[in-house]
């Protein structure tokens, strides 16, 4: 069993990482610190075979030196620097510190083990460039060196000023590297120039903001809400044609949805055929959702990837409750919902929550069980599987399963035809003839409820709406019509027309008192 050390300031990260290792095959966490100063000090006391160092912007110098420190009294002792950053110098200062290997946060967890792997056997793994960044049609490699420093400080969320201060140049030139880029970008830019308060002229400052190039500034005033009209007339006619935007309409709109780590993210990458959003086994890598297009021999798709929805109370920060309610948005504007799960892991409370509230809103849904190929098998493991999240998924009794794997694409072909198949089913309308004939030959069948005397009368039944098919049934009292009748019309309808992966609403109302005989 070999002695793993992780070296990471983030709990969280920490924890995850913790979690992957354990899974492997003959190593064991032994230490977890925050401190790369710590990892020296334990190095001195301990045994220790591999080190999982992270190395990021604000404490490179620190996480680099420990590094060769390590290797310098320690050789025996393999290190691997972990970053999410896009980053040749950590990647050069990693490789001068005599690490072992270097490995991006953006791969999974299959690729964090296998490195780890490689690494013990002797290997070392240095990727000859960062995995790319992407700005419209722009990618890393068209940025210089400079700029993509400026980048990396803005992705962390540092003003102007504090850029300027941590690269020692003026804020000026900073704001001309980030217009560069946005040039670059191949997108429309609207420039905005704000605190422009006073009415009437603008102040003469505003007119060095041409020097960046990007067309005429805005003078708006975000306290007083001057000069918003204009920009947003300027950001209207920046949009799109409503032709492409009706297109887009025309598609059918799958919200991907479930706890963080699933492989959401994954699962869209492999559809798309690119990597169109981030992977990575930090918890809360996506925030937002993200709109991706397909079409194929199906039709046409818009993949809406969504962060990962956790129990309320282990949500804390800002950020992470605006991703959250920004994937339940998804979830109302979506027409199917794949409800992602993860197969090593098994049925959690948390699933049921995720799928409760597609459930709610009346979504056409499928449970994608994702990671099937890191499931040992037998002859009928998937049937057992199925039995059990079924029992667990009692309340979407009519949702139907896939078990895939989107690392290795198994499965994921069968995909695009059950989102096709459920969407019509919840699109589905039913004759009011049809309906009456299905409900004669129910109650013929099961006579309905009867209490104190008094017995439900059902006077017929139509249907108003879709998505999901919404059924209003007639009777002479409301109360009389039990949940466990209502269950039974729900199957016999079922039953003639399938409903496969829909929810199905009965809207109940009472006949007037005066008109029933």
């Amino acid at each position: 069993m070999k002695n793993v050390m992780i070296v990471e300031d983030q709990k969280m990260v920490r924890t995850l990482f913790e979690s992957f290792i354990e899974k492997a095959n003959g190593y064991h966490v032994v230490a977890s610190l925050s401190s790369a100063y710590d990892s020296i000090e334990y190095c001195r006391n301990h045994e220790i075979d591999l080190i999982l160092m992270d190395v990021q912007t604000d404490n490179r110098e620190n996480g680099i030196v420990a590094v060769e420190k390590i290797k310098s009294d320690y050789p025996r002792i393999k290190i691997i620097v972990v970053t999410s950053l896009v980053d040749y110098e950590i990647l050069y200062a990693a490789q001068r510190a005599k690490a072992d290997s270097l490995w991006y946060k953006d791969g999974d967890e299959e690729t964090l083990i296998n490195v780890i792997n490689r690494t013990m056997n002797g290997e070392h793994i240095f990727p000859t460039s960062p995995p790319p960044v992407t700005i419209g049609t722009a990618k890393s490699t068209d940025f210089t060196k400079t700029e993509m420093k400026v980048l990396r400080y803005l992705i962390k969320g540092l003003s102007y000023k504090k850029i300027a201060d941590e690269m020692c140049i003026e804020v000026t030139t900073v704001k001309y590297h980030v217009a560069n880029m946005l040039q670059k970008s191949g997108k429309p830019i609207i420039l905005a120039v704000n605190k422009c308060d006073k009415i009437g002229e603008p102040p003469m400052e505003l007119y060095e903001f041409y020097n960046l190039g990007l067309g005429d500034p805005f003078p708006v005033s975000a306290e007083h809400g001057h000069g918003s009209g204009d920009m947003l007339d300027a950001v209207y006619d920046a949009l799109p044609p409503e032709s492409e935007l009706e297109e887009q309409n025309d598609a059918i709109r799958v919200a991907i949805i479930g706890k963080p780590n699933v492989g959401k993210s994954s699962l869209v990458n492999r559809i798309a055929g690119e990597q169109r959003v981030i992977v990575s086994n930090v918890a809360g890598t996506t925030r937002d959702a993200t709109d991706t297009t397909v079409e194929n021999e199906e039709g046409k798709f818009v993949l809406i990837d969504t962060a990962g929805i956790r129990r309320k109370s282990k949500v804390t920060e800002k950020i992470e409750q605006y991703s959250v309610l920004r994937a339940y948005m998804a979830v109302d504007r979506a027409d199917v919902c794949l409800i992602v799960i993860d197969a090593t892991e098994g049925f959690t409370e948390q699933d049921s929550k995720v799928a409760g509230y597609a459930h709610e809103q009346g979504k056409a849904s499928i449970v994608v069980v994702n990671k099937w190929d890191l499931v040992e098998k037998d002859g009928k493991t998937m049937q057992n599987f199925e039995e059990e999240l079924r029992g667990h998924f009692s309340f979407m009794s009519y949702v139907p399963f896939l078990f895939l794997s989107a690392k290795t694409g198994q499965r994921v072909s069968k995909l695009f035809g059950m989102i096709k198949d459920v969407y019509q089913q919840n699109s589905i309308r039913v004759t009011t003839g049809t309906l009456n004939d299905i409900l004669a030959y129910a109650t013929t069948r099961v006579q309905p409820p009867s209490d104190k005397g008094r017995r439900l009368k059902i006077y017929y039944m139509t249907q108003p709406s879709t998505n999901p098919p919404t059924f209003v049934v007639f009777v002479n009292r409301a109360d009389l019509f039990h949940f466990s009748y209502q269950r039974y019309l729900e199957n016999q309808i079922r039953a003639s027309f399938g409903l496969t992966g829909t929810p199905v609403r009965f809207v109940v109302r009472e006949r007037n008192r005066d008109d029933q005989s």
